[in-house]
């Protein structure tokens, strides 16, 4: 057999893989992009929440501010889930009931008057109403609670 067979049936072989790696390369780049298309737009449908509630002071580049912007991709709670251990022993240094933090999150869902509330960067609601302080996290989990003296 003499060499140029030899480099002939060894460059099939290679320039075979070659091309085969080529083609499934653009065939999982297409459904990676088709698959982060649809995760986009998922996305995109359920960041838009309706009764979300924020207050804020810093204009935005749509007329919108930052904060609302941030917050419209959070619910507002409608109820408490549960407290973390900093937010009960918080309650009873600052003898504020159960009640009285599901009335202020009340008041902060039935925009009331006199309600305050904005959205942290942290992850969580800041709700102040009728001398109470509440963080409360888009799950109903309570976080602090302190009564303004």
């Amino acid at each position: 057999m003499s060499i140029r067979k030899l480099t002939a049936l060894a460059a099939v072989p290679v320039l075979a893989v070659s091309l085969a790696a080529c083609g499934e390369s653009d065939d999982t780049t297409s459904a990676t992009d088709g698959a982060a298309e649809t995760s986009v737009a998922e996305e995109v449908a359920t960041e838009s929440a309706p009764g979300t509630v924020t207050e804020s002071t810093s204009p935005g580049a749509d007329g919108g501010t930052d904060d609302q912007i941030v917050a419209a991709q959070h619910d507002l709670p409608r109820e408490v889930s549960d407290y973390t251990g900093e937010a009960k022993s918080d309650m009873g240094e600052e003898s504020v009931t159960p009640d009285e933090v599901e009335r202020v999150l009340a008041a902060a869902n039935n925009k009331e008057a006199g309600v305050d509330i904005e959205w942290d960067d942290d992850g969580y609601w800041e709700i102040s109403f009728g001398g109470i302080d509440i963080d409360v996290d888009p799950y109903g989990l309570v976080l602090e609670v302190d009564r303004d003296d």
